[in-house]
């Protein structure tokens, strides 16, 4: 898995027996090379020949990366499930492109490959996105809801016998971008969050942005972040904008958990290391945050990626039109198996 954080590439070693009960092995998540890193950010605004090479380098860098990790003594996979890098997701106009070659890790691993996972449920007329649930519906059920806080925080749960999902805004997407003008990777704990100052003015506009009026199913991506988000915040100073994004993320994930009507929500992705954004969220909700261990809070998705590449070869459902919006549910993904090579 590679979110839209950046903060590098999350590999999940999983065992499934049947479709409700797991085990995530061994997982390791690994941090972007500058030169690759560099890549993917500037990919978004490159030509179409700089676009290729950055596919090219990156499928390199990713089937390196499964064949390190498949040293590993506890790592035996009979596939490789693979989600790529966002680059473009503009459902509206039926586009959506994960940076990935799957041919190349096809290539290096000689493993059955599945990829390119969101791009038939774009074609079904759905947002290609989000794609966890169906993973959240058999592997989590214990809980009301999901919440996932990584590049944008999206959740789900079975609300009145169907289940839905929604991102819901952007997280660390955002709030990594400003750290960085202090020359961190990110907000440890929130702190520079805590010590700064929310502007009430830029809050306001935040919340007013249409997105968060929309019913589900719906989607972001980087084009809405760039036009309606970040052009926002720009006139003000560094401590209002960490301070006033990080409780516009919790305020925003708190009214959604609250529509949900969730009693008890799982919390993952990397933004849940936030203590300061998790006090803020549970300052405006009744609902009890839990925090499982370290694998799933950072595996989580890596591993949801590994169930819907297992769904895909059984020929069974892996992406659910009651999130998407699609006019049907699908079994999605690209397969490329290595008999092909000969």
């Amino acid at each position: 898995m590679s979110g839209t954080s950046l903060d590098g590439l999350d590999l999940a070693y999983c065992i499934f027996y049947g479709d409700e009960k797991f085990e995530l092995k061994h997982f390791k998540s690994i941090p972007y090379p500058e030169e690759i890193s560099l890549l993917l950010q500037s990919a978004y605004e490159s030509s179409g020949e700089d676009l290729k090479n950055a596919e090219t380098s990156y499928s390199d860098f990713v089937g390196d990366s499964i064949m390190q990790f498949m040293n590993h003594p506890d790592v035996d996979p009979e596939f490789i499930a693979l989600h790529g890098h966002t680059i473009y997701h503009q459902p509206n106009r039926k586009m959506t492109f994960q940076l990935l070659n799957g041919h190349i890790v096809l290539e290096k691993t000689r493993m059955t490959t599945i990829y390119d996972f969101r791009s038939l449920d774009i074609a079904l007329g759905g947002n290609g996105a989000p794609l966890v649930p169906i993973g959240d519906k058999y592997l989590f059920s214990e809980f009301d809801a999901c919440l996932n806080i990584g590049g944008f925080a999206n959740i789900s749960a079975e609300l009145n016998g169907r289940y839905v999902a929604f991102d819901i805004c952007p997280a660390n997407i955002v709030l990594n971008q400003i750290a960085s003008e202090k020359g961190m990777e990110y907000d440890k704990d929130g702190s520079l969050a805590r010590q700064g100052k929310v502007s009430a003015i830029l809050l306001d506009q935040l919340n007013s942005l249409e997105y968060y009026s929309k019913s589900y199913p719906k989607s972001l991506g980087r084009e809405w972040l760039e036009e309606s988000f970040l052009k926002r915040m720009s006139s003000f100073n560094f401590e209002e904008r960490i301070a006033t994004a990080t409780v516009h993320c919790a305020m925003q994930i708190a009214r959604s958990i609250n529509s949900l009507k969730a009693k008890s929500v799982l919390c993952t992705g990397g933004g849940v290391l936030n203590t300061y954004l998790l006090e803020s969220i549970q300052k405006e909700t009744d609902a009890e945050l839990v925090i499982p261990e370290k694998n799933i809070i950072e595996g989580k998705e890596a591993l949801i990626f590994a169930f819907l590449g297992k769904r895909r070869l059984e020929n069974q459902i892996n992406i659910l039109a009651s999130a998407t919006g699609a006019s049907a549910n699908s079994s999605s993904g690209i397969v490329l198996y290595p008999y092909q090579i000969h």
